[in-house]
């Protein structure tokens, strides 16, 4: 009879690991912080562009599933309001940590700890009031169809 050897501790943590980062450890979520790169600002200029360019406005912005905040904080200097949502304590509490706020206004960004499909009990986003949705890293993540039907309400009142 053959046994499987036992895991090392490491090894363990990383069985252990949620794939969608939801229950990364405080220790995880500051390491991952460090190792994800900003989206470079040709990337938020291209999304600009386009957004505004198609009658998008620039007062608030919703990151779904934002982790530890990069994208948000890129974008977030272009709108009157940012919102960075995600389901990952730890990621949220680094988020936090490493601040951002927006240009406009100069307001904190708010960072939520909510899953993507409970988006609309947010309380700064209301039915018509968010104007760019971004989930620059998580959509692979989410519950699209879930989503999807909640970014339709939050952007356009229906």
């Amino acid at each position: 009879m053959t046994t499987k050897p036992q895991p090392k501790p490491q090894e363990q943590e990383q069985e252990q690991a949620d794939p969608t980062y939801r229950n990364y450890t405080p220790s995880q979520a500051t390491t991952y912080a460090k190792s994800r790169p900003s989206p470079p600002p040709a990337l938020v200029k291209i999304i600009l562009d386009h957004h505004t360019s198609t009658g998008g406005r620039t007062e608030k912005l919703l990151d779904v599933g934002c982790g530890p905040g990069m994208a948000t904080r890129a974008l977030a200097a272009h709108f009157d309001v940012a919102v960075g949502s995600d389901a990952g304590e730890s990621m949220i509490r680094v988020a936090e940590e490493l601040g951002g706020e927006t240009a406009k206004k100069g307001e904190r960004i708010r960072w939520v700890v909510c899953p993507a499909e409970g988006v609309d009990e947010i309380a700064e986003v209301d039915t018509g009031s968010v104007d760019l949705v971004i989930a620059a890293y998580a959509v692979s993540f989410l519950l699209l169809l879930c989503v999807i039907s909640y970014v339709y309400m939050l952007c356009l009142g229906f």
